[in-house]
């Protein structure tokens, strides 16, 4: 068990690194590396060079064009003039390939050889070192707690990277994470600008979209999950903006592009959306795969939440064959994941015997009514969650159907006020 927690540990911490990781940073240590080696050659004038010239012309100068693939957890580096590798983890960067690319770049810049595409590897710098400024402003007002600022710069970093993005998959993914950071500024409470923060993310999943073709297996499955990522975020924005229907189409096109284990919690978040906008049969149908195909706690207990909201619905408006799936279902969840629950019992009691009754045709609505209320009064000690918010949205006033209006009167009862 410790040595899996150490391993996840290590895991978040090198995602997190990797975040912070960009071309600028390998330029960086590029130039740091030249400046080691001229130094340990004697190689005077270069290293009076490298003391004296401002740093961006000296990388300009001297950084052969490279590629850079985002792989997560840490990120790979080609020299295109001789396919050299590097590896940048953990904020550091490590020489894969064999040989010795650092001299033999030293002694080419001293030999000049300007070219067509040093003069547009040199624009590219222009406009990648406006991007990581903007990035830097980003993070730092970000970190005084200024998100209005924050988003503005990281939307900014955002559309430079964006410049070079056609051409470059690095510039593609960079821009894709500085929407992304905007769109988690948008989202932070003091702000909650779920329609700025929906822009962010449609720029990244689009900017994403004009990007190269991948030179690796691995930048493909780098992007690919960075876009389904991006669709999650997008469809919790779509619900949190009330547009319910877009977040369904969201959260579907990331049940589709994976695999049936992967995709449970989205499915879970894809039933619950379903509940709300009252496919009732359909989320039954997702709710109904989470409890056959997956034995986690969490999900057979969200499983257990709609059957128990089934159940509810089914006796506030006399739709006792609604009940009776309800009953259905929630028979079987896992008992684990309904341990000491007097709510459930309770309830799955009283539709027992309204189902019973109903067979008999001695359904009391009345009688059924005084129930739920008193189902509600130990609702309100223990927060249900999905179901509460559910039959909230769904039902917030209650009216019984024609059976059972004409048996208690017309009564109509709002028991989720």
């Amino acid at each position: 068990m410790l040595t899996f927690l150490l391993l996840l540990a290590l895991a978040y911490y090198s995602y997190t690194t990797n975040q912070r990781v960009n071309k600028d940073a390998f330029r960086a240590w590029w130039t740091s590396q030249q400046r080691r080696a001229a130094e340990q050659a004697g190689d005077k004038l270069t290293s009076f060079m490298h003391k004296v010239a401002p740093a961006s012309v000296l990388t300009r100068a001297v950084v052969p064009p490279f590629d850079c693939r985002d792989c997560v957890l840490f990120t790979l580096v080609t020299i295109r003039d001789n396919g050299d590798l590097y590896l940048g983890w953990l904020g550091t960067w490590f020489p894969v390939a064999t040989g010795g690319q650092v001299a033999s770049v030293v002694g080419a810049a001293s030999n000049g050889g300007a070219s067509g595409s040093a003069a547009r590897s040199e624009e590219a710098d222009r406009i990648e070192a406006k991007a990581q400024a903007e990035m830097d402003s980003a993070n730092d007002a970000k970190k005084k707690g200024d998100y209005v600022t924050a988003a503005r710069h990281f939307t900014a970093a955002a559309s430079h990277f964006s410049m070079l993005a056609s051409a470059d998959v690095g510039s593609a993914l960079d821009a894709s994470r500085a929407y992304e950071q905007a769109a988690s500024a948008y989202a932070h409470p003091s702000l909650a600008d779920h329609a700025a923060r929906l822009a962010a993310l449609d720029s990244a999943l689009q900017t994403l979209a004009r990007a190269p073709a991948p030179a690796s297996t691995s930048t493909s499955s780098s992007i690919a999950s960075r876009q389904l990522r991006l669709r999650e975020q997008q469809a919790d924005a779509q619900t949190k903006a009330g547009n319910l229907s877009g977040a369904l189409d969201s959260l579907k096109h990331v049940i589709l592009a994976t695999s049936e284990k992967a995709a449970v919690g989205t499915r879970a978040n894809y039933a619950g959306l379903l509940a709300q906008v009252g496919k009732y049969a359909d989320a039954r149908q997702e709710y109904r795969h989470l409890l056959q195909e997956c034995s986690a706690a969490e999900y057979q207990f969200r499983a257990g939440e709609f059957a128990l909201g089934m159940i509810a619905s089914g006796l506030a408006d006399g739709y006792y064959s609604r009940v009776k799936f309800g009953v259905q279902d929630a028979d079987e969840v896992n008992a684990s994941a309904w341990a000491g629950s007097r709510e459930r019992s309770f309830l799955q009691t009283l539709a027992r015997d309204v189902l019973h009754e109903d067979e008999q045709g001695t359904v009391d609505g009345a009688k059924v009514v005084r129930h739920l209320e008193s189902w509600k009064a130990m609702l309100d000690g223990w927060r249900l969650g999905v179901l509460q918010t559910w039959i909230q949205s769904t039902y917030p006033d209650i009216e019984f159907a024609s059976s059972v209006a004409k048996e208690s009167g017309g009564l109509k009862k709002r028991w989720f006020s």
